[in-house]
């Protein structure tokens, strides 16, 4: 994996995602958290090819419910920055 890519803020509401999957390479992953797992429900993600997850704590902490695979708990998003060559934070 390339780049771990960490995005905190809400696409409906700033456009930090749109410049994030503007510099998207194949190979790297998104992490939602924070204010960012509202994108969960935002239309750019469900078009990316690239994986993505959201931070399952920071989603129940906003109301926010899912049971897509994608949502994931701490130990994951530690073993993708451990993997991880590089890790931007869009905030």
């Amino acid at each position: 994996m390339a780049t771990l890519h960490l995005i905190r803020s809400n696409g409906f509401t700033c456009s930090k995602l749109d410049q994030c999957l503007s510099v998207l390479q194949q190979q790297d992953i998104l992490l939602l958290i924070d204010d960012g797992v509202y994108n969960v429900a935002h239309s750019s993600i469900a078009t990316i090819d690239n994986q993505w997850f959201a931070l399952s704590s920071h989603m129940q902490a906003r109301g926010l419910s899912s049971t897509a695979e994608n949502v994931i708990g701490y130990q994951k998003m530690v073993e993708l920055t451990e993997q991880a060559t590089k890790v931007i934070t869009w905030q």
